[in-house]
This record gives structure tokens, C-alpha cells and sequence, in this order.
């Protein structure tokens, strides 16, 4: 993926302060494996804002996290900041599937009494065996 930056084509490696200070109005990629670090660069009120944001994606949804203001925060803590959200994020994950891991999966059968038992309880018994039985139906 290469970043045009203000007429100037800087490659798929890492970025440098020269291309956070030069880095026109977009999104761009401080390089593979850099945990989803990138440089926000919009225009407000006539002037740009630079900004870090860690993007990522979970099942195939986008997620995102800002990092804090370019101008504050320097390029190696956006990248040390992006390196440690991405620990948290991944533990957060982790312990997710294994509470969903542990969690009991119910049988076919205890499914269909469930359904079964919310659809009598809502239309009664004869109103969800009506026509159970019936050929053609």
C-alpha cells in the first residue's frame, strides 16, 4: 500500500516525523505489523489536525481507538500506545471466547423445548397443535 502524502510517494514502510509533518488530509498507514497504527490528518477551520488512531477489524467489523493528538503525542508513544491497546484489545478477545468456550451449548432437543414451551405458553396448547398431524399443511 503506498500513502501519497502532499505530491510525495512515501512506500509501504514505516512512517517517518518528516511524513507525520508533511501528511495531507487522509488516512495513513504506518506500515504492515505495526499494530493498525495510523495517521488521521483532517481540516478544521482552515488548519489540519493530525490525530493517531489505531483501526482494527473483529469479525469483520471495523474497530477503531484514538490515540491521542499528533501534536501531543509523538510518533514512537503513538506506536508504543498502539502496541499496548493492541495487547488489551487481544486479551479482551481472548477472555471473551473462553467465557463463550465454557459456556454449555444446548442439545437440539433442550432448543426445540424451549420453542416449543414459549410457543404454547403464548398461544396455548391448542393453538400450537392445531393443524400438527394434518397431511397437506
Amino acid at each position: 500500500m503506498v500513502e501519497r502524502v502532499t505530491g510525495r510517494v512515501f512506500g509501504p514502510g514505516r512512517l517517518t516525523q518528516e511524513a507525520v509533518d508533511a501528511a495531507g488530509v487522509g488516512w495513513h498507514s504506518d506500515g504492515p505489523g505495526m499494530h493498525g497504527l495510523y495517521l488521521q490528518v483532517r481540516e478544521q477551520g482552515g488548519r489540519l489536525s493530525r490525530s493517531w488512531v489505531r483501526k482494527w477489524k473483529v469479525n469483520g467489523k471495523s474497530r477503531s481507538r484514538g490515540l491521542g493528538s499528533a501534536a501531543l503525542v509523538s510518533l514512537d508513544e503513538a506506536r508504543a500506545a498502539a502496541a499496548m491497546a493492541r495487547a488489551v484489545d487481544d486479551e479482551r478477545w481472548r477472555d471473551q471466547l473462553a467465557d463463550a468456550m465454557a459456556a454449555p451449548v444446548p442439545t437440539f432437543r433442550e432448543c426445540a423445548e424451549r420453542y416449543m414451551d414459549s410457543k404454547m405458553a403464548r398461544l396455548g396448547r391448542k393453538g400450537w397443535t392445531k393443524g400438527i398431524g394434518k397431511s397437506g399443511t
